[in-house]
């Protein structure tokens, strides 16, 4: 970091900061940037790697496919509204601060989560201070009536959940948190303790936290470390994945993931479940820190988890009986030796869901990796440019390796015909690249050496990371974190920025129109900001800008993760926010503080709030002017009492019940999800209507 005087964590200081160094950046750094495009070599590198630290040899250069998507040959500017600002909720709030950047090994896991009655949204992230290098859980909470956050979380004075010893010693880390029935729970791990850190109480939001340390089971070092916890609760039933220690060895792996279960809200727990019995020995072997996540919808409970497969565990019996599951197969051995091996695309960070018609989702990222003769045992070779995100559910077949249309010539050390070799790996209907952003049609490197550079930065995960899925109402809303395109990759010759996305399927899944209908969430006036004044698109080729826009504000924005439900409308986010790129992903402190950003936007602007594809144009954020209502939702139904309405807007409204003749029998004002007392209503077919100032929906309700 450059020697500048601490900056605070307030929003408005941090800003002036940042402004200073981006717009000094720019005009420092401009000439710079294009003498780097020339000097590069115009290759795309496999590096060699020791197991989970790749590096790479040289391949030519290529130009991704189009993604689909419309024709902007065409495309003259108009009048720019530069200085649009986007319409949201809170849309860019930073709720929090911390110096300690590894929020996360791998996937994005529950640290944002929507309260039952969905009128809260509590975030957590790994809180540090530093130099003393204190760490917990920090904790805050988003009000749905009155759309703000609680407070902003500082470093100093330092806050956290977990109670105990403020010592770099006694440290807790990776918190997860989880509403119950009625109060709430987070769960993090604690070197010192040997085992997980439950913080509970009986009623979310209010009196102390009752904290209770869960011991794993006596490993090769005769300690019970458990670490990582992911975690889902339905109602007072929590599941939870984690693994043992990553030092030492149980039942002859290191990291061997478990399955616990409280059925009264982390207040006590089962005994653990070997998960490891029902994984294979390569899974085992390759599985680590954060490769699993875990979701649920009443007793449908599903564990997706890395071992060079995409899989997962599933039990339609809340947690009692597990069936594995493979959704992309992947032979990939870390300990082959002698021969050739691969190449193959292999998952490095996913995400799953279900629905609410039951149907598992799962999405995932993929690096392109290869063992030659020459290798020794966890050392391999890897393409960083040859990325990708799979999506998936359950009505498609498995994945297979020989559907990517792979073709290495392994005597030349090449792939075929250059580009072709892998040319159909991107024609796969289920992959996503990273998203274009300025109108290419495609993700445009212009230098393929750059991909070099993702070695070195974010965990060597890849360049599109960490998705999180949700499944409702037969859409299925993906975010992820992508490296941005030129110009925005770097600002010097081993950093780049990357950005927080969220692409929508109306299909239930079966397809991503990408091109068309992607939010850049982490693109705004306090994170990254461009002048588009003298960007005309790309040239009649396709092959070069035509102008170039002005970064007026740049900033990173990493590991970030969105709640697992739509609360009363509302997607929520989070998300690690700092002036410059983590670098070597490493480094887990970091002397100035970085910001925690808290998102929240109307479900109904997914894939329109800073819509990809208008920002270049210099548009802003199109949000739809029309007000809908979607998702009227009555339950139970049929019913002889109480009727709960989930409305399916933020607006005020007026409902009414009408009976078969089209009398209205019931009417009420109001806002926000309601219940109706429906005992003194004749038995019988009534009609619910929802009417705000400028939609309607109707829903029938059945009266016993």
């Amino acid at each position: 970091m450059p020697s500048f005087e601490k900056k605070t964590i307030f929003a408005v200081q941090i800003l002036n900061i940042n402004k200073i160094i981006n717009q000094t950046l720019f005009i420092m750094k401009k000439t710079l940037f294009f003498v780097l495009a020339v000097a590069f070599c115009l290759t795309l590198t496999a590096q060699r790697q020791v197991h989970g630290n790749m590096n790479l040899a040289s391949q030519p250069c290529y130009k991704m496919p189009a993604l689909g998507g419309g024709d902007e040959a065409n495309f003259i500017p108009t009048e720019r509204q530069s200085n649009y600002a986007a319409r949201g909720i809170n849309s860019d709030s930073f709720i929090g601060a911390s110096n300690y950047t590894s929020a996360t090994n791998t996937n994005a896991r529950n640290t944002i989560t929507w309260s039952p009655d969905q009128k809260t949204c509590a975030v957590t992230w790994t809180h540090g201070k530093y130099p003393e290098n204190v760490r917990g859980t920090a904790l805050n909470y988003f009000n749905k009536t009155t759309q703000e956050w609680d407070k902003f979380i500082d470093v100093d004075p330092f806050e956290r959940v977990e109670t105990g010893e403020l010592t770099s010693a006694w440290a807790p880390g990776w918190g997860a948190h989880v509403y119950t029935a009625e109060g709430e729970c987070v769960i993090s791990h604690c070197a010192a303790e040997f085992g997980l850190l439950v913080n509970c109480r009986d009623k979310a939001g209010v009196g102390e936290w009752h904290q209770e340390v869960l011991h794993g089971p006596v490993q090769s070092d005769n300690n019970t470390t458990l670490s990582w916890p992911s975690i889902f609760a339905v109602g007072n039933t929590i599941h939870m994945v984690c693994v043992t220690n990553q030092s030492a060895e149980y039942l002859g792996y290191a990291t061997y993931p478990l399955y616990y279960r409280s059925t009264d809200g982390g207040k006590t727990w089962e005994d653990k479940v070997h998960l490891g019995e029902l994984m294979t020995e390569n899974e085992l072997y390759a599985i680590s820190a954060d490769e699993y996540v875990v979701t649920a919808r009443e007793n449908h409970v599903v564990i997706g988890y890395l071992g060079n497969d995409a899989s997962y565990l599933e039990s339609t019996d809340g947690g009692n009986t597990w069936e594995r599951k493979v959704v992309y197969e992947c032979t990939f051995d870390w300990r082959t030796s002698g021969v050739w091996h691969g190449p193959y695309p292999v998952p490095s960070t996913l995400a799953v869901a279900i629905g609410d018609d039951d149907v598992v989702h799962m999405a995932f990222s993929t690096q392109m990796k290869i063992r030659k003769p020459g290798d020794a045992v966890n050392e391999g070779h890897y393409w960083p440019m040859i990325c990708g995100l799979f999506t998936w559910n359950d009505k498609m077949d498995p994945i297979k390796h020989e559907d990517c249309n792979l073709h290495y010539d392994f005597d030349g050390d090449a792939w075929i015909d250059g580009a072709n070799g892998y040319a159909g790996f991107y024609d796969m209907p289920t992959l996503m690249d990273a998203p274009d952003l300025l109108g290419f049609g495609y993700f445009w490197w212009q230098n393929a050496s750059w991909g070099d550079f993702l070695v070195k930065n974010y965990r060597d995960l890849g360049y599109i990371t960490s998705p999180r899925l949700i499944a409702q109402g037969g859409k299925v809303y993906l975010m992820y974190t992508s490296v941005l395109q030129v110009p925005f990759l770097t600002i010097s010759e081993d950093q780049f920025h990357r950005g927080i996305f969220l692409t929508v399927s109306y299909d239930n899944g079966a397809t991503y129109d990408q091109q068309n209908n992607t939010s850049w969430l982490s693109y705004s006036p306090n994170l990254f900001w461009c002048e588009w004044d003298n960007y005309k698109g790309p040239t009649e080729d396709g092959e070069e800008m035509n102008g170039a826009p002005q970064i007026m504000e740049r900033s990173e924005n990493v590991y970030a993760s969105m709640a697992t439900s739509i609360g009363g409308g509302l997607l929520a986010f989070t998300w690690l926010n700092d002036v410059f790129p983590l670098g070597e992903g490493t480094q887990a402190w970091v002397e100035y503080p970085f910001n925690v950003v808290g998102l929240v936007i109307k479900a109904n602007d997914a894939g329109k709030f800073w819509n990809t594809q208008e920002i270049w144009k210099g548009i802003g954020s199109k949000v739809d002017e029309k007000e809908t209502i979607e998702n009227l939702k009555i339950y139970p139904n049929p019913t002889g009492n109480i009727a709960n309405i989930k409305v399916g807007t933020l607006n005020p409204y007026t409902i009414s019940v009408t009976n078969i003749m089209g009398q209205v029998v019931y009417s009420v004002k109001g806002q926000g999800d309601t219940t109706i007392n429906v005992t003194d209503f004749p038995a019988g077919i009534y009609v619910v209507n929802v009417k705000t100032a400028h939609a309607s929906a109707s829903q029938k309700l059945i009266v016993k």
